[in-house]
């Protein structure tokens, strides 16, 4: 008696359905945030595994990091839960992959090891996020499913234009690959008149996010506002003017302990934010670090001064002799040299990955009144010189290459740590 099993989901939209009925062997979608891109390539390719799977046959959805696979292992594994119940459907949540009851595989890869994604029979794939992805995975990939010729769909966001799956996807819509391959682009929009997403939702997301964030995120598209990615809403030709300390009002220092010891002061009133003084030393060794926090307590020993930096704290540079870390130096010093109100409370335990700095940093500064005194040149200089890697972060090689971006990281850490409850308050989740 043959096995029937019968397994309901809901209903593609209109989009969805064009993409997964494509009779093209490739197709590549570009796509908006929570339009349900990944929901419907799940169950493409579980279909694929149910319909045309056997003893031997693996089919593989690939993610550019393993926790992003493992998104999909879970979500895959709660649409089978009645199929893992009466044990017709095997997991193994170690090795990220579901036995179906005819023996074929769907494993959940990650494209950081392009190594590991060589050898295997593939029949059908999912590159998910392949515009953040390594190109040698896609090279791996094309190499594993040369034999069987088996059907891959692409889906990602819009990213740097540079990025290899934005070139590929230039590619497909001048027709360049061929008949083989087919563009798709879904916007947010686009799922607003499906009724999959609130037409209020995204027009809060427009208000909230920056201009470039929303347009890569929501809309597809791909904007260069200012020249500089990190600091979208810093015009220095209106927020560069003189800035008054006010002995009033708490002192903010920043910290950044890389080749030089550098520290950014601010104060803080209402939406306003003002760099009032930076220092940069020539050095990055303890005797160099305690000069510095002697010469600001001298200054600022009446105020309330709260104090953030890097939490790496992996550099070598981070660390002197006895390895205390820069900020176990900090408070040793601040107390040495009689700083009475001194407050470490908003120094943080790891620092957020770049590209994350940088949509909180342009969220923070649309939003803030930020005031910077022609005094601190280096600072300015760093904000104009500050480049971008293809995948969104900062581009490390060229600042330690070129010996720059200190105080443009003191500045990072001034707004991510001392403002993320202002952050969060302009409507983003914690």
């Amino acid at each position: 008696m043959a096995l029937e099993i019968e397994l309901e989901f809901s209903p593609y939209a209109s989009y969805q359905r064009k993409i997964i009925e494509s009779t093209c062997r490739y197709t590549i979608t570009e796509a908006s945030t929570k339009v349900g891109k990944t929901y419907s390539h799940i169950v493409w390719l579980l279909t694929k595994a149910v319909e045309e799977g056997e003893l031997g046959r693996n089919y593989w959805w690939v993610a550019p990091v393993s926790s992003q696979a493992e998104i999909a292992f879970d979500r895959m594994e709660r649409y089978l839960g009645v199929l893992i119940n009466r044990r017709l459907v095997k997991t193994n949540k170690s090795k990220l992959y579901i036995q179906l009851w005819h023996g074929a595989r769907i494993w959940f890869k990650s494209a950081d090891k392009p190594d590991s994604l060589y050898g295997e029979d593939v029949y059908a794939a999912v590159f998910d996020e392949f515009t953040r992805a390594k190109a040698t995975a896609w090279y791996a990939l094309r190499s594993t499913i040369t034999k069987t010729e088996a059907p891959v769909k692409f889906i990602g966001n819009k990213t740097h234009p540079k990025h290899w799956g934005s070139k590929l996807v230039g590619d497909v819509e001048k027709g360049n690959m061929g008949a083989d391959w087919e563009y798709h682009c879904i916007t947010a929009w686009d799922a607003v008149d499906e009724g999959i997403l609130s037409r209020e939702e995204i027009l809060a997301a427009q208000r909230e996010l920056p201009d470039d964030i929303f347009a890569s995120l929501y809309e597809v598209k791909w904007i260069e506002v200012n020249g500089n990615p990190f600091w979208r809403h810093i015009d220095l030709s209106k927020v560069v003017r003189p800035v008054a300390y006010d002995p009033k009002l708490a002192v903010y220092l920043s910290f950044d302990y890389n080749k030089r010891n550098s520290c950014l002061v601010t104060q803080r009133t209402g939406r306003e934010r003002r760099y009032i003084e930076e220092y940069y030393m020539l050095g990055g060794d303890g005797e160099d670090l305690e000069a510095l926090v002697q010469e600001i307590c001298f200054k600022y020993r009446h105020n309330i001064i709260h104090v953030t930096g890097d939490a790496s704290g992996r550099a070598g540079s981070a660390f002197t002799s006895g390895n205390a870390s820069g900020r176990m130096l900090l408070e040793m010093y601040f107390e040495r040299h009689k700083a009475e109100w001194v407050y470490f409370d908003q120094y943080p335990t790891s620092n957020p990955e770049h590209v994350n700095s940088r949509l909180i940093c342009n969220a923070l500064t649309k939003n803030l009144d930020v005031v910077i005194d022609p005094g601190c040149v280096t600072l300015i200089s760093d904000i104009r010189r500050v480049k971008t890697t293809v995948e969104g972060g900062m581009d490390k090689d060229d600042m330690n290459k070129e010996d720059y971006g200190h105080m443009n990281d003191t500045l990072r850490y001034d707004l991510m740590n001392f403002d993320f409850e202002t952050f969060t308050q302009l409507g983003y989740a914690a």
